[in-house]
């Protein structure tokens, strides 16, 4: 058994060493640039200051209108005003407020207008030129980069040789890189997260192949401490370690520094939320409790037309609509800032009271016990700055229930910054406490924090660079060592009798004999040829396979989703049928999106949209989540949608 151990630490650390090292010297470099990426602050400050001399021309009720919509906000697209509505279902609508046209394409020349007022506020005096429209490259590889693609990328002839990308969809600058950022990112996050775009745009082979090479590096610490440890004892001659030169390196480092190895690699998987672990609950529900209601067109109307008449606060780059407790509200950003609550009817300034903010605590969990809500300014175990910039204050609100949970709402517009379950906190141990160093505010001040991770990264460094070294020399002593079995099998004849005697030989000229006597037999008709499996050909699954009918009841003048919860790789057919005078008034989506994590974006998919009444087909789920159809019934009587399924599903509550 202690030798099996022996040649699997041996053989995987050949086969994972290198990546661990890889992940160590690239996890030190992350310290100090992350991954470029523009969150919502950093893309505000590239807005230009809202100006209202082009404005307003209000745009027409949109269709499907009185469902409501999410947020609106107000923000510049080059020298106009535009307006951009977020729906229910996470897709947006965007409005030039000059003209009150719908905004559906950005064409390229569009795009270099915009790229010249952009380039003329951030690189005066600069020269910028047209790069390329693009799908996805390195920079843009995010999922949440979808709903824009194709994008245009203008590169800047600046010192930090800058690059920028323009939405196609809505005009907005998504992404802005500098060389630096862009060099030390490839050497940081691209190496450290195995995000190469070849890799990373296939999500769910890149999260597996992260998942399993994380696995084999903890199975490859885990043993190597075993045997470290065994090893490790008085011997006739003195000394402890049975080795020397690298291997000696190795035995002292992996002692010393291997159970941080452990803790930095087990804890990294759990970055992955593989299969699941420690995804959380989200704050959808709580989001809509705190809502009230969802914004209405007319809410938004009346927010454009009372910003046209109003006077507007200095520098500000975006208006947002939104509603809270059940009242339209506006939320005025600057370049530097959180925001500024206004009324709707009047544009003056609102703040929210204590008050308003623990009524707002108490739709958090109807029901539950609050233990503690405060307004707090400065960081605590959960809610802190570190790599970003938090705001504050914030109200935080702690509840005594089955998951002990704990919610920090802004106190500028009552909404959920952040949400802490039994998920969460674990998460947040394990993750950004034993993989980042996260534990204590003192720990986390800098030099303090730098000093620490630097050391024990070094030290786990050194592990896993004498280990790497080992393994590279083992396979060059394997591959010598094979060359001259060959050469000898070769020269059996002229090696002597103990070399002819050996085992290798006798089975060399086995099968040498066995694939003479193969070359020599009558050659077969073939009847079949293999041909290798093809992708998306077959999916392994380990749903119930099931088959339903069910009657769908959607009253007049009224929508209703119907959903399906399918892995991806399941495949169901399916036909519905409806008895109505007019099929063409019954608007149909069959559409399917992921389950939500956090404040992330979802991802939704859109297999047929149409108006007849009856829909037939297949559908192999290209993703794990929610699938189904939406079906709006624009008439005055009830209809009942009569749906057939078959195939592996699970039933949902509708």
């Amino acid at each position: 058994m202690v030798r099996v151990l022996f040649l699997a630490h041996r053989y995987l650390g050949i086969a994972v060493g290198l990546v661990m090292l890889i992940w160590t010297v690239s996890g030190i470099i992350m310290m100090y640039q992350e991954y470029p990426e523009l969150n919502d602050q950093e893309s505000r400050a590239l807005l230009a200051q809202l100006s209202f001399a082009e404005c307003c021309e209000l745009p027409a009720r949109p269709v499907f209108s009185e469902q409501g919509f999410r947020t609106a906000r107000i923000e510049m697209s080059g020298s106009t005003p535009v307006l951009r509505v977020i729906q229910r279902d996470g897709r947006e609508l965007n409005y030039n407020l000059a003209t009150g046209r719908q905004i559906d394409e950005i064409s390229q020349h569009d795009a270099d207008l915009l790229a010249a007022d952009f380039a003329y506020r951030e690189f005066p005096n600069t020269q910028f030129q047209f790069a390329a429209e693009i799908h996805t490259d390195q920079w843009t590889v995010y999922g949440s980069y979808n709903r824009h693609r194709p994008l245009y990328h203008y590169r800047v002839a600046d010192e930090e040789a800058s690059e920028f990308y323009i939405s196609s969809r809505t005009g907005e600058i998504v992404q802005l890189t500098t060389r630096k950022e862009r060099v030390w990112g490839y050497l940081g996050a691209v190496l450290h997260w195995l995000y190469p775009t070849v890799l990373r745009q296939h999500t769910a082979v890149w999260a597996q192949t992260v998942i399993w090479l994380t696995i084999l590096g903890i199975f490859l610490t885990a043993i190597g401490l075993y045997i470290g440890i065994r090893q490790y004892r008085q011997r006739s001659n003195g000394k402890r370690s049975p080795y020397r030169g690298l291997a000696l390196w190795h035995h002292y480092a992996g002692l010393i520094f291997g159970v941080l190895t452990l803790t930095w690699v087990f804890s990294g998987l759990f970055s992955m939320n593989p299969w699941g672990a420690l995804e959380g609950e989200g704050i959808a529900a709580e989001s809509q409790r705190l809502a009230g209601r969802p914004l209405s067109w007319d809410d938004i109307s009346t927010g454009v037309v009372n910003l046209e008449n109003s006077d507007h606060m200095p520098e500000t780059v975006r208006y947002e609509i939104s509603t809270l407790a059940g009242e339209a509200q506006v939320i005025a950003y600057t370049k530097e800032t959180f925001g500024e609550r206004l009324q709707l009817n009047s544009m003056q300034p609102s703040s929210l009271s204590t008050a308003q903010l623990r009524a707002l605590a108490e739709e958090l969990q109807p029901g539950a016990e609050i233990t503690n809500a405060e307004l707090i300014t400065a960081s605590d175990s959960y809610y802190y700055n570190h790599h970003e910039q938090r705001e504050f204050p914030v109200y935080r609100v702690e509840f005594n229930d089955n998951e002990l949970r704990r919610y920090y709402l802004s106190a500028v517009n009552g909404s959920i910054v952040r949400k802490v379950d039994r998920d969460a906190r674990w998460y947040r141990w394990i993750f950004y406490g034993l993989h980042r160093g996260d534990f204590s505010a003192l720990l986390r001040s800098r030099p303090l924090w730098d000093l620490f991770m630097v050391t024990l990264l070094l030290g786990v460094t050194v592990v896993c660079f004498t280990g790497t070294v080992m393994g590279w020399r083992r396979i060059k002593r394997d591959i010598a060592m094979a060359r001259t079995r060959s050469l000898q099998s070769r020269l059996g004849t002229r090696l002597g009798p103990d070399i002819r005697r050996s085992r290798v030989y006798r089975l060399v000229l086995s099968i040498s004999a066995l694939l003479a006597l193969v070359a020599c037999a009558e050659q077969e008709t073939v009847d079949w040829i293999e041909v290798p499996l093809q992708d998306h050909t077959y999916f392994a699954t380990q749903a119930e396979y099931r088959e339903g009918e069910y009657d769908i009841l959607v009253l007049a003048n009224a929508d209703l989703e119907y959903k399906l919860g399918m892995l991806a790789g399941d495949a169901i057919t399916y036909r519905w049928t409806v008895e109505m005078d007019e099929p063409e008034r019954l608007q149909v989506e069959f559409h399917g999106h992921t389950h939500r994590v956090g404040d992330e974006p979802g991802t939704v998919m859109f297999y047929k949209v149409h108006q007849e009444g009856e829909e037939q087909g297949a559908l192999i789920a290209p993703f794990e989540g929610i699938h189904g159809w939406w079906f709006d019934n624009q008439t005055n009587e009830d209809i009942t949608i009569k749906l057939k399924v078959a195939g592996y599903y699970e039933e949902l509550d509708q």
